[in-house]
């Protein structure tokens, strides 16, 4: 069993500035800068678009 701590509404984090958050009808995305480092998400986003290119 995996236990899990509460550490904030994301609407809060997100004015923080420390979770980006997008979400649409069949998209959804969430970025938390305290685990990725702006430099690791931008690449991970690249590797999206370029897939979403093909």
């Amino acid at each position: 069993m995996r236990c899990y701590k509460v550490l904030g509404i994301y609407d809060d984090l997100v004015s923080e500035g420390t979770v980006i958050r997008e979400e649409a009808d069949g998209f959804k995305f969430l970025l938390d800068l305290k685990k990725r480092g702006k430099a690791e998400a931008v690449e991970a986003l690249e590797a999206i678009l370029t897939r979403l290119k093909e």
